[in-house]
């Protein structure tokens, strides 16, 4: 019986000593939070829109260059080439890709297309229909604050070539006048047209 009694309390002992070891493991340490999402990719730009945002930009600067007081029926020549040297399809071209490069101006265009821009899937999605239908771009979240910026800055622009237009068309008038100096030579054909 004394051997029962020793056999219980050794028992006893041995669950009360696995309680007090079982307290005093450590817990399984809890699973590490998943990784933040990579960056987005940086903003970049194709070489192809820079290129042909560099066509509008510069025939803005060159014909922006032109000035009403024709001197001579060779300043008009040099004015007529000036902005017959770029081709209407490169100018809309190039209107359309410095229209892009002002909407990346916008940080609340960029900030709401980053949205897209952690999923792989969603970014390739968002390209296909842009590419598909480019009025899309118009839907993205920024897209007003964008469209604003380019209005502005391009409607500037349109301002600033009207404002040419309307002198060198007023001195095309003033030139036709009997008394206006320069109708001798207005009057004469232009040699070497081209």
């Amino acid at each position: 019986m004394f051997e029962a009694h020793l056999r219980r309390g050794l028992s006893a002992v041995a669950v009360a000593v696995m309680a007090v070891l079982a307290s005093c493991a450590t817990p399984e340490p809890e699973p590490a939070p998943p990784p933040p999402p990579p960056p987005p990719p940086a903003v970049s730009l194709n070489e192809g829109v820079a290129q042909a945002a560099a066509i509008y930009v510069t025939f803005m600067r060159d014909v922006g260059s032109i000035q009403a007081g024709f001197t001579s029926a060779e300043s008009i020549q040099a004015a007529i080439r000036k902005g017959a040297a770029y081709e209407p399809n490169q100018l809309s071209r190039g209107m359309i890709a410095y229209g892009s490069i002002l909407a990346l101006q916008s940080p609340e265009f960029v900030q709401g297309v980053r949205t897209y821009a952690p999923d792989p899937a969603v970014r390739q999605e968002v390209i296909a229909r842009i590419v598909a239908d480019p009025a899309y771009a118009a839907t993205l979240p920024g897209a007003d604050a964008a469209a604003g910026l380019i209005i502005e800055t391009i409607g500037r622009d349109s301002a600033a070539m009207l404002v040419i237009a309307d002198a060198v068309e007023e001195d095309a008038y003033t030139i036709q006048g009997r008394g206006d100096p320069r109708r001798r030579w207005a009057t004469t054909p232009v040699a070497d047209r081209s």
